[in-house]
This record gives structure tokens, sequence and C-alpha cells, in this order.
């Protein structure tokens, strides 16, 4: 009677079962490094995105109101005064000069609304009196990729029509 006595793995079997394992691990680290990253790209996107559409949404909300916009210019801040008694002071970011804080006064308080780029299409000059304006607000984020983007919304402002 013969005894088998082969039981277990020679070492080939096991080398070959480790280098498996350790290819399944890997690509495993890297589709969840890879997720990671876009969440991360999709945040920073949203963010940038949240920023840019407040500071939007409330000019609009608060400009479709008035019926005149006095605003002033300096090279650090520009201040836009409506008829309504609402401000808003843009001044240059003393960590980032190319962004402006804007902040928001009005009858129900003062609140920073956020800290945008922007670019402004001046009527005037350098101040005075309109019935509309054309800003251009931007927020950098970084992306999946490391690499610096910019999220821009270009938007008409305009006083009502109704007096």
């Amino acid at each position: 009677m013969r005894i088998d006595r082969e039981k277990g793995m020679t070492l080939v079997e096991s080398a070959a079962a480790l280098a498996v394992s350790s290819l399944i691990v890997g690509i495993l680290f890297s589709l969840g490094l890879t997720l990671v990253k876009q969440q991360q790209g999709t945040a920073a996107y949203n963010e940038a995105k949240r920023t840019v559409l407040f500071v939007s949404d409330t000019l609009a909300a608060k400009i479709q109101n008035a019926t005149r916009i006095d605003y002033s210019r300096t090279s650090t801040s520009v201040t836009l005064t409506l008829d309504t008694g609402v401000v808003f002071t843009l001044t240059q970011n003393s960590g980032n000069p190319t962004y402006w804080d804007v902040v928001y006064q009005g009858p129900d308080g003062r609140r920073t609304l956020g800290t945008v780029g922007f670019s402004m299409e001046d009527p005037n000059g350098q101040g005075g009196t309109t019935d509309h304006l054309v800003l251009t607000l931007w927020q950098s984020y970084e992306d999946d990729t490391g690499r610096e983007q910019k999220y821009v919304l270009t938007s008409g402002f305009h006083v009502s029509v109704a007096s």
C-alpha cells in the first residue's frame, strides 16, 4: 500500500499565488487612490462654483430691486451702493491680491459673501451712476490631476425698469 504525502503547495505555486495577490492589491490601491483624487477635485470644483454663484445670485437679487447703482473704484476696492440702501464692498484680498473679498451690507445686516476674482466692465471709467453692470467672477480650484483650474461666470446685472 502506498501513502500519498504530497499535501500542500510547492514553492513555485506559493510564489505564483503571492504574485497574483500582489497584483490584485496593487490594482485595488490604485483604483482607490484615483477615486479619492477625483472626489477631491469634484469637491473643490463644487466649492468654487458655489462661491461664485452665491456672490452672483446675491448681487442679482439685490440689484433687481434697485433703480440706480452708484459705484466708486480705487486700486484696492470697489463699492456698489444701491438706492435701496444696500452696499456691496469688494476689497482686494491681502493674502492673494488677485482675489477680492465681497461684503454685503443691507437692512438685514452685514455678511461676507465670499472671496472671488472679478472683472467689471466700467461704463463710466472710475465711478459714477449706472443702471447696469457686467461682472466676470471666478474662483480657482485644483482639479483631480493637481492642476489649477477656474470656475468663471460672466453676468449682466440690470436694475429694475419699473419706477
